[in-house]
């Protein structure tokens, strides 16, 4: 019994030593000290004090709270709206209007790629998907689309390329392009290089009439369709 209330009196003050309560030149230290009785329980002293110590030390533990924030992963690839993706092809030249011009144009020497949106002059338009007048469109095959436009619920579609030459409506044909209506009542396209030289796409200044879901365009006609 004696021996276990020394033992615990020689830990309490090596631990006050430790902690620097007590220096260790104190009285309460050195009669600890001059006592021999408590050497053979040193090593279970010294384990119970760094026991002590462990469990007193806590400042290196962070009790902050952590605060997990949420990441986004977009895929490699999104998807791209040619609507709001497009290249502006604004060529006057290119009017419904401009008949027998004399300077003969052809779109085999652009460098097509991507979506377009057509201007006349800064004022929207579209590609005719009804016949055109043959030499007009300041070339000689005026190209338009076959199968008329789509709506906005349509989503992207695939339409005929045809070439006015010789009176017939669609003496060629060309390559076909994509066509996709777009909210705020416009088309852009997806041209491609036509099959010869002279073709080139036509452009008409757009009317269009809409609803909610639905894109009217205002077509021209010019010639009989055989």
């Amino acid at each position: 019994m004696e021996s276990s209330l020394e033992m615990s009196a020689v830990t309490m003050t090596v631990t006050a030593v430790i902690s620097g309560l007590f220096p260790l030149k104190s009285k309460p230290v050195q009669a600890i000290i001059m006592s021999m009785s408590w050497l053979d329980q040193l090593p279970a002293i010294l384990h119970t004090v760094q026991y002590s110590s462990k469990l007193s030390d806590t400042g290196s533990i962070n009790t902050s709270p952590t605060t997990v924030t949420p990441v986004t992963i977009s895929p490699a690839y999104p998807s791209v709206d040619p609507c709001y993706n497009y290249t502006e092809l604004n060529d006057p030249w290119r009017s419904i209007n401009n008949t027998h011009a004399s300077v003969i144009n052809c779109d085999t020497t652009v460098s097509w790629s991507g979506w377009y949106r057509l201007f006349i002059n800064n004022m929207s338009a579209h590609i005719p998907d009804t016949c055109v007048a043959q030499s007009s469109c300041g070339t000689n095959i005026p190209l338009w689309i076959r199968g008329g436009h789509p709506t906005v619920t349509d989503g992207v579609v695939t339409r005929d390329v045809c070439g006015h030459y010789r009176n017939y409506c669609c003496y060629y044909g060309s390559f076909p392009i994509k066509v996709k209506a777009c909210p705020g009542n416009y088309y852009v396209y997806e041209l491609v290089i036509p099959t010869k030289c002279n073709l080139a796409y036509c452009a008409a200044v757009t009317n269009i009439i809409s609803t909610d879901t639905t894109v009217t365009p205002e077509t021209t006609s010019a010639g009989n369709v055989v």
